[in-house]
């Protein structure tokens, strides 16, 4: 039985070690089995120890001896940096986006790239640009962003098997669709300015002022007008949502007589 003190006192344990007969040797909540070479054990601890003493509680080896040839070696813990993002941008410039990290530690990091904000690949792995004891600063420039919409982050390795990630930044390289309803009030048609849609796909959604649906529809590559047949509603005060590929959604509110 062997003793191990920590720092703290969570850190107290104690590992008992099994002589089986035979050469086979095991630690207590392991499966028996020899341990080669030279029936070495080993037994990881998630702190550094402070102390290591053997069955100083006399439970074992009170009437016994300890057998001189035995040895424990202590590994030294690894003990990760804490990583801590200290601030994350991307900037646009012409042709290109630059994105820039601060962290406190250095750190593997890949920056990602999604053109709606959610579903982000991977593009490259950020690059040391300046180091201080207390800043590291990563930069990564996207020579082929997007047409219009590129989502960034940063994904930062803890060294461990897992990650963190920063905040997500938007950079809009052309403006977003405008659109609008042509007549209004309407009638039993809406007519909408679809113009800076081209070559995208649209849904168009109405709503009532209670947010309860009333009708859907969609449109492939429209054309500068876009008409959307209306049911038969009660005059007053509607909303009309239209969603582009990779844009925000737009409200819009339309008024039947």
């Amino acid at each position: 039985m062997v003793h191990v003190k920590g720092a703290l006192a969570v850190n107290d344990t104690t590992i008992v070690f099994y002589n089986w007969g035979g050469g086979v040797l095991s630690t207590a909540g392991n499966d028996l089995g020899p341990k080669t070479p030279g029936n070495i054990l080993t037994y990881s601890l998630s702190f550094a120890p402070t102390s290591i003493s053997y069955d100083d509680a006399l439970q074992t080896t009170s009437t016994g001896v300890m057998s001189p040839q035995t040895i424990i070696e202590v590994i030294p813990t690894v003990i990760l940096p804490v990583i801590k993002i200290i601030n994350f941008n991307a900037q646009q410039h012409p042709g290109y986006n630059t994105s820039t990290l601060v962290l406190n530690t250095a750190a593997n990091s890949i920056l990602e790239r999604a053109p709606d904000g959610i579903n982000f690949v991977a593009i490259g792995t950020m690059v040391l640009q300046s180091s201080t004891n207390t800043q590291k600063t990563y930069t990564f420039n996207d020579n082929s962003p997007l047409v219009r919409n590129n989502s960034y982050r940063a994904k930062i390795d803890k060294g461990d098997g897992t990650f963190i990630y920063s905040k997500i930044i938007k950079i809009n390289s052309q403006p977003a669709p405008h659109f609008a309803i042509v007549t209004n009030p309407v009638q039993s048609r809406l007519q909408v300015n679809t113009q800076d849609a081209a070559g995208k796909n649209i849904r168009f959604g109405v709503y009532d002022m209670n947010q309860r649906p009333i009708l859907s529809r969609s449109a492939k590559n429209p054309g500068t007008l876009t008409n959307i047949d209306l049911p038969a509603l009660s005059p007053g005060l509607y909303m009309l949502q239209i969603t582009a590929d990779g844009e925000e959604p737009q409200n819009i509110k339309f008024i039947i007589h």
